[in-house]
């Protein structure tokens, strides 16, 4: 019985360290309605566009949210929390069920349970045989985006590679996920996305370097960089 009572406390302080892992929610923030943070239980910032008195909070209006989630890993590579979350601003959208702030709420109260990488719920989009038809890999290649950026690290661009994986730029990431990458991953990425892609672009599809593409690059690309084998070359 006094055993048992030991593995009982033992488990239950292991829950309760699991719990205390730091958790940061970074919600990326333009001409938003963001009255809905109000409700979130855990700790968030606010991620801005062209808005220089948030700083470090603060990034050129390039390629959506997908440059804040570099810009962040980034200025924080050295000090980043146990769990980062990435959202978009919309509390109510397609991309997700119900309220935002449920979802992120979820994981937050959950946060010693979760893998090292993740959708923000188990609805999320991902890239199923229908929407794979969407993503395009030649692209990525004609663009540059995969032999400047990705090929250092994972060699040549592999088949269908984001197949099955999810798409979007809401997910959540551990420490030590981001950190299998070297900062200069991260400081490369977003200089391609920042020099590279086309100024007022983020709606046009004509070039391969507008930024509807390259931040499609990264939405379809997030699991994949945070889960594949490395191949430093």
């Amino acid at each position: 019985q006094e055993q048992e009572q030991e593995q009982e406390q033992e488990q239950e302080q292991e829950q309760e360290q699991k719990q205390k892992q730091e958790f940061i929610h970074v919600i990326s923030v333009y001409k938003s309605d963001i009255s809905w943070i109000n409700l979130l239980d855990g700790p968030y910032v606010l991620y801005y566009k062209d808005k220089a008195e948030h700083e470090p909070y603060n990034n050129v209006n390039i390629c959506g949210a997908e440059t804040n989630v570099l810009k962040f890993i980034i200025d924080f590579y050295d000090n980043l929390p146990d769990i980062c979350v990435f959202t978009h601003p919309y509390n109510n959208k397609w991309t997700h069920p119900g309220n935002l702030y449920d979802c992120v709420n979820d994981l937050y109260n959950n946060r010693g349970f979760l893998n090292n990488f993740g959708p923000l719920t188990k609805t999320s989009p991902f890239i199923d045989t229908k929407a794979h038809s969407t993503v395009k890999y030649d692209l990525m290649n004609e663009s540059g985006w995969w032999n400047d950026t990705m090929y250092p690290y994972f060699g040549e661009i592999p088949n269908n590679f984001v197949l099955n994986k999810i798409s979007g730029g809401q997910f959540y990431v551990k420490r030590e996920t981001i950190r299998r990458l070297p900062i200069e991953f991260y400081k490369n990425m977003l200089k391609f996305l920042i020099e590279k892609s086309n100024p007022d672009s983020l709606y046009k599809r004509e070039n391969c370097l507008d930024q509807f593409w390259t931040s499609r690059f990264m939405e379809w690309s997030w699991e994949f960089i945070f889960t594949s084998p490395i191949i430093l070359s």
